[in-house]
């Protein structure tokens, strides 16, 4: 199984050092990166935007209600002159004038005696009207106290101004979302060139440890710095020597604890009494020379048997069951009347 990975690993073409920028289809952490970055991106050059146009719109509309403050100035005293002489036609003249100002759409003018002249079309939505009406008071050149001739009201409309302002609130869109892509594109180049592509070397050699591997050490295709990926760099290989050093304790104790077995093995196999060696629940495990002849039964036929069944009263043990005698010695190991010895 490891030597497959092995040929895997080495049948794996290194790539191009322009590949080493662009982000690997195995790069979870890169995706959810651009993710985030166009997110939130995305969501703050939209709020931005939307503050702006407000902020606009405001000072747009602020323009529109200065620029009829101004048309009051100017034509009230000609539209008073006009209707106390009573001149319909400058009266007409006039106010179609008034129509050629921006966003102006309509213009009402009422005589004292309800005699109306109108321009335009009353603006619709109400929503997008901003109106204004004003009196007109003539002055008589001689004197005297100024004479109520007329009201004058003004309609201009914000349509124009919103649609020009969703339109370049369409242009700032598509802009900041081109700039935003561009950026999180380069930020997530640079997250691969300096995060992803070592993740996944430590991911990839750390798959391939096992007992055949070990020995060789987990590196890096980067200059040894002091940050987070040579910590965890360093980790790696502490806990890889840690392991080593770990199984190497453990086969040398295995080592030695064979070596002990089998010298008292040998040292038991040459006793001429027959020896036993049990378990805690009276259950046979091996059985030198002396005792298989006692018996009557091979080492390899009594294993994983009761000692009743293993050992049943011979001569000499008629009054003594096999579970008696191991109970008589169990905890130590001591000669019974010199002939079986209980381990």
């Amino acid at each position: 199984m490891n030597s497959h990975d092995d040929r895997d690993v080495a049948s794996t073409p290194r790539p191009r050092f322009w590949q080493r920028f662009l982000p690997s289809g195995r790069s979870v952490l890169g995706r959810r990166l651009l993710g985030g970055v166009l997110l939130v991106s995305a969501m703050g050059a939209l709020l931005a935007t939307l503050v702006q146009l407000a902020l606009d719109y405001r000072h747009e509309v602020a323009r529109v209600e200065r620029d009829l403050v101004m048309l009051q100035e100017s034509t009230s005293g000609v539209l008073a002159q006009a209707l106390w002489i009573v001149n319909p036609q400058t009266v007409r003249t006039q106010i179609g004038d008034m129509l050629r100002l921006p966003y102006l759409r309509y213009v009402e003018v009422t005589e004292s005696d309800g005699t109306v002249y109108r321009a335009g079309r009353p603006v619709q939505p109400l929503r997008d009207r901003v109106e204004r009406v004003f009196k007109l008071d003539y002055q008589h050149p001689q004197g005297g106290p100024a004479a109520l001739v007329g009201t004058v009201r003004l309609e201009a409309s914000t349509a124009d101004i919103k649609s020009r302002l969703f339109e370049r609130f369409l242009i700032i869109l598509a802009t900041q979302g081109a700039k935003t892509f561009i950026v999180a594109l380069f930020i997530l180049v640079f997250f691969q060139w300096l995060v992803t592509r070592h993740l996944l070397r430590l991911a990839e050699q750390t798959r391939r440890l096992n007992y055949l591997t070990l020995r060789e050490p987990i590196t890096l295709d980067r200059d040894p710095g002091n940050d987070e990926l040579n910590e965890l760099l360093e980790s790696l290989n502490r806990m890889r020597h840690s392991l080593l050093r770990d199984i190497e304790l453990w086969e040398a104790s295995g080592r030695e604890m064979a070596a002990e077995q089998a010298q008292a093995q040998r040292t038991l196999g040459g006793l001429p009494e027959a020896v036993l060696r049990l378990d805690a629940r009276g259950v046979v495990s091996w059985l030198n020379p002396a005792a298989e002849r006692l018996c009557g039964r091979p080492s390899y036929r009594a294993v994983s048997e009761n000692l009743g069944a293993v050992m049943p009263p011979a001569a000499g043990f008629a009054a003594w069951s096999a579970e008696r005698l191991f109970l008589e010695a169990q905890g130590s190991s001591v000669p019974v009347r010199r002939r079986v010895v209980f381990v």
